[in-house]
């Protein structure tokens, strides 16, 4: 009975040095754990405090600050999209160490609200009207910084065969060859050197009150015509505004931008403004300006589509959206799509497809097919086919008056 008791015990006693030296190695599996968690998450913290920073500095720019303060808090909110990504990355490693997770919980927060920030171009518009080819017309937005890619342009206007194109930093040479390979456009704009720093609006329809005006305090140029289509009349506005690259050339683009939307405000009927505007859509600054001149932002809707990327190469993530379609309330963006940039520079073209509200474009007064003020056409017959049949219903309206 001895030994029979003996044995138990030595086997309890042997399950007992099991047990403990499992317990042992599962204490030494949970230490290591978290001493990992801690590394990775020592790791990522530079990384995390510049993404607090960079979103802390952006939400500054909400309350639409000036001077360097104003320009380094938009600088910061132009990255939003890159700061959730940068965020959530390095919330990561710190849910998994325990006395880090408030880290990780506010990193998580500051995501959220950016993405909150961006988040009207992301939700659908609240009710598109019907698609109506006959209320419709396509804009091109383009920027020739290279000079030599004007061929590439044309391949694009007539693989999309939009109604308008427009064009920033185009010089009189790239205008005169884009006339001559697409005759049907009339052309206007204001090219003040061989720099190549001019705007060119050019449209397949017939375009009255073309003009160029020197705007705000440094007098920059803003290219206006009204367009005449078959169901009304729309004024087409077209800016390049000055990067914002110190204090200085920030204060300089607001005056030029608010001073464009005091011209924008006097214009009669449905407008669209494009260009080059310098600023992404996301600061108070763009955001005030379009509230206080009654416009509406063509992204709202569509989606990001940011067009300029930053760098040597394009790789998607450093995109930002500077180049917009903007328009008044009679006007609706259907359509809005950044297109292949084969231009060689860091723009990629965009392309808006609009239409005219019914109501607006049946009140919509004519207007004459070309004025002295308009840049003539390259193929003068079709205007010239067009003016004598006017004349021609008005002498024979007196006629029938007469009688």
């Amino acid at each position: 009975m001895s030994d029979s008791f003996d044995s138990l015990s030595n086997q309890e006693d042997i399950q007992t040095h099991v047990m403990d030296a499992t317990g042992d190695q599962s204490k030494s599996g949970k230490a290591k754990e978290p001493k990992a968690a801690m590394e990775f998450s020592l790791m990522m913290a530079p990384l995390a405090l510049i993404g607090i920073i960079v979103s802390c500095l952006g939400f500054v720019s909400l309350a639409s600050a000036d001077g360097d303060i104003g320009w380094l808090a938009e600088m910061c909110a132009s990255l939003r999209c890159q700061v959730v990504i940068i965020l959530l990355i390095s919330a990561m490693p710190f849910l998994f160490t325990r006395s880090l997770r408030l880290v990780s919980l506010l990193l998580i927060i500051l995501a959220g609200v950016n993405i909150a920030l961006v988040s009207p171009m992301l939700l659908p518009a609240k009710q598109k009207a019907d698609a109506k080819d006959f209320l419709s017309f396509q804009i091109l937005q383009t920027n020739l910084e290279n000079k030599k890619a004007y061929e590439e342009i044309v391949k694009q206007v007539q693989e999309l065969g939009p109604d308008i194109f427009c064009v920033e930093n185009l010089d009189e040479d790239s205008s005169r060859r884009l006339n001559e390979q697409l005759p049907f456009y009339h052309r206007g704009g204001e090219f003040p050197d061989a720099k190549g720093t001019g705007i060119g609006i050019f449209c397949n329809h017939p375009m009255s009150d073309m003009q160029v005006k020197k705007v705000g305090p440094d007098k920059l140029p803003v290219v206006m015509a009204k367009v005449k289509f078959e169901f009304g009349n729309c004024n087409i506005v077209a800016l390049s505004a000055p990067a914002p690259s110190d204090a200085a050339s920030f204060k300089k683009r607001n005056a030029y931008l608010d001073a464009v939307g005091k011209e924008v405000s006097q214009l009669q009927g449905p407008v669209v403004i494009t260009g080059l505007f310098n600023v992404a859509p996301y600061g108070a600054a763009f955001a005030n300006w379009i509230k206080t001149y009654n416009l509406t932002d063509g992204r709202i809707g569509n989606g990001f589509n940011p067009n300029l990327h930053f760098g040597p190469t394009d790789i998607v993530i450093n995109r930002f959206p500077v180049d917009h379609f903007l328009v008044s309330q009679s006007i609706e963006v259907q359509k809005y799509s950044v297109k292949p940039n084969s231009l060689g520079g860091s723009h990629a073209p965009i392309l808006g497809r609009f239409q005219i509200d019914e109501a607006q474009a049946t009140s919509s007064e004519s207007s004459p097919f070309l004025t002295p003020a308009s840049t003539p056409l390259v193929n003068d017959e079709k205007a010239e086919t067009k003016e004598p049949a006017e004349e021609q219903t008005k002498k024979t309206t007196k006629k029938r008056k007469s009688k």
